[in-house]
């Protein structure tokens, strides 16, 4: 997995890059930041992690405090955003789903901008990839919309958007790399 991810970055040409990781905690996002800590230093890159807190679950305030603690233990830079993305979603008339992506990235794009980075990674996957078209498809997408997720748009990337989830896990647990777990995962 490793080669294939070091790979993944010299395509995008990101040697010498200043990349804001987007890190929830979870399995995805805690591998990502594993294997880019793991090149850093022979990439020369220059990595900030960020943590969007959703205010939605019991659980959201351990994951912030955890990828927290996390990012001290690489030695990365921290930022993290709590919001009431319920409310937000009320008063603009969204969905749950569409608030929190409308708040999450407006917070990345500020620490983007005050850090002076490149890029923004996100921890998508061969899984996310095809729920998403899967998703389309019920929604009665267009073909344009058969084309899901890609691994990179303008400043936003999604370097292990070509791992599956089965990969994935057998990173985490082969590398010992802790985690945590959100529960609506398990939801339709």
């Amino acid at each position: 997995m490793k080669n294939k991810f070091i790979n993944n970055l010299k395509n995008y040409k990101l040697e010498n890059s200043r990349i804001l990781l987007a890190i929830s905690g979870g399995k995805d996002s805690m591998a990502m930041l594993d294997l880019f800590a793991c090149f850093k230093d022979e990439l020369k890159l220059n990595i900030v992690v960020c943590h969007f807190n959703h205010s939605l679950r019991e659980d959201a305030d351990r994951d912030e405090k955890f990828v927290k603690i996390q990012s001290e233990k690489y030695g990365l830079k921290f930022y993290s955003k709590k919001e009431d993305v319920l409310l937000f979603s009320n008063e603009n008339k969204l969905s749950i789903e569409d608030g929190a992506r409308t708040l999450r990235y407006k917070f990345f794009d500020e620490i983007k901008r005050i850090e002076n980075l490149d890029y923004i990674a996100t921890a998508h996957n061969k899984n996310d990839l095809a729920e998403t078209i899967i998703m389309r498809i019920l929604r009665g997408t267009g073909i344009n919309g058969l084309i899901g997720i890609q691994s990179e748009r303008g400043d936003l990337i999604r370097p292990i958007l070509g791992f599956s989830r089965n990969e994935i896990e057998n990173y985490i647990k082969e590398n010992k790399i802790p985690f945590v777990e959100d529960e609506t995962n398990f939801e339709d």
